[in-house]
């Protein structure tokens, strides 16, 4: 596993050493830290942050098992790393060029979907408040409102990661707690104006 992780690292750090300052045990810290510094004229390229998240995503798949509960943690710190960088620069979207709206959108959906996929994959993982906090506070919270508009034509990665925790009881009962404590009725607010719009669909 040490070898694994070796090689991991020097392709983190080619793609994010600008925040890698950052990268630290605690998530809602490390997650503070990379979007009040986030310089929007000198992000990381977002074809070096998408290279980031396809190595993620295979070593995710290929060697996620084997890491155990030591080594999963950091995967999912690399995955916020790349999640509030993304989120950082579409909040700043007045100030990022057209051309690289679309891509910066396409970045958020593959966080959304790796996070699904890690859910999926490592159903025994032990989450902490704060991994959980990060996860609703980068991946769901500030795409909700666009529910109704992004899914339109088709089903959108937040809301496939809803469908999943839907299939699993554990995750069912983490969501709605959390839900419960931040507003009762936001998420199945948004949810439920999916169904008022013909042309959508599963």
């Amino acid at each position: 596993m040490l070898l694994g992780k070796g090689l991991i690292l020097p392709k983190f750090h080619t793609d994010c050493s600008s925040v890698l300052f950052a990268f630290t045990d605690d998530p809602v810290t490390m997650v503070d830290s990379i979007l009040d510094s986030l310089d929007i004229e000198h992000i990381i390229p977002p074809k070096r942050l998408q290279s980031s998240l396809n190595l993620l995503s295979v070593v995710m798949e290929k060697f996620g098992r084997l890491m155990g509960q030591r080594l999963l943690p950091y995967l999912l710190r690399v995955l916020f790393c790349i999640s509030a960088i993304v989120q950082g620069a579409l909040a700043c979207k007045d100030m990022v060029h057209p051309g690289y709206l679309t891509t910066l959108v396409a970045l958020r959906n593959s966080c959304q979907g790796i996070a699904a996929c890690f859910f999926e994959h490592f159903d025994n993982y032990a989450w902490s408040e704060d991994e959980v906090d990060t996860v609703f506070r980068l991946l769901v919270w500030p795409w909700l409102e666009k529910l109704p508009v992004e899914g339109i034509h088709s089903p959108t990665a937040l809301l496939k990661l809803f469908l999943l925790w839907s299939k699993h009881p554990r995750y069912l009962d983490i969501a709605i707690c959390y839900v419960l404590q931040v507003s009762p009725i936001v998420l199945l607010s948004y949810m439920f104006v999916r169904y008022e719009v013909p042309e959508y669909y599963f």
